[in-house]
């Protein structure tokens, strides 16, 4: 299959996207980004977000959704940092601290203390 065909008739709607890509992936017994990109290519809106949405809720790591994405193709820088942040949300523990480092450093943002002030708004 060339990459960006999928085997699945696209859904119009973002809703029908992410519980189609969501419903699917959930029982492959393992993700692979061979599969991935054969089944759900991230190229289109209707792809990028919910592919990232999906990976973020069904990976225990943060480190294991950026993978994933990045090496799926496509929009995968989009895919990787959409899903990355969600996982980390979710799992704090699995950001892997180099990768952390690296950004902040390159960015030159002070991301912990981003983080803190974000907290503080919290209800």
């Amino acid at each position: 299959m060339a990459e960006g065909e999928h085997t699945h008739p696209p859904t119009t709607t973002f809703a029908g996207a992410l519980d189609a890509m969501f419903h699917d992936l959930r029982q492959w017994p393992t993700l692979h980004p061979a599969g991935l990109a054969a089944r759900y290519f991230p190229n289109k809106p209707l792809s990028i977000v919910p592919l990232a949405l999906a990976l973020a809720t069904l990976t225990d790591s943060a480190q294991e959704a950026i993978l994933l994405a990045t090496n799926t193709g496509g929009d995968s820088d989009s895919v990787a940092s959409i899903a990355g942040g969600i996982a980390g949300a979710r799992h704090p523990d699995s950001v892997h601290a180099e990768w952390a480092a690296t950004v902040q450093r390159l960015n030159g943002h002070e991301l912990v203390s981003v983080a803190e002030a974000l907290t503080g708004l919290r209800r």
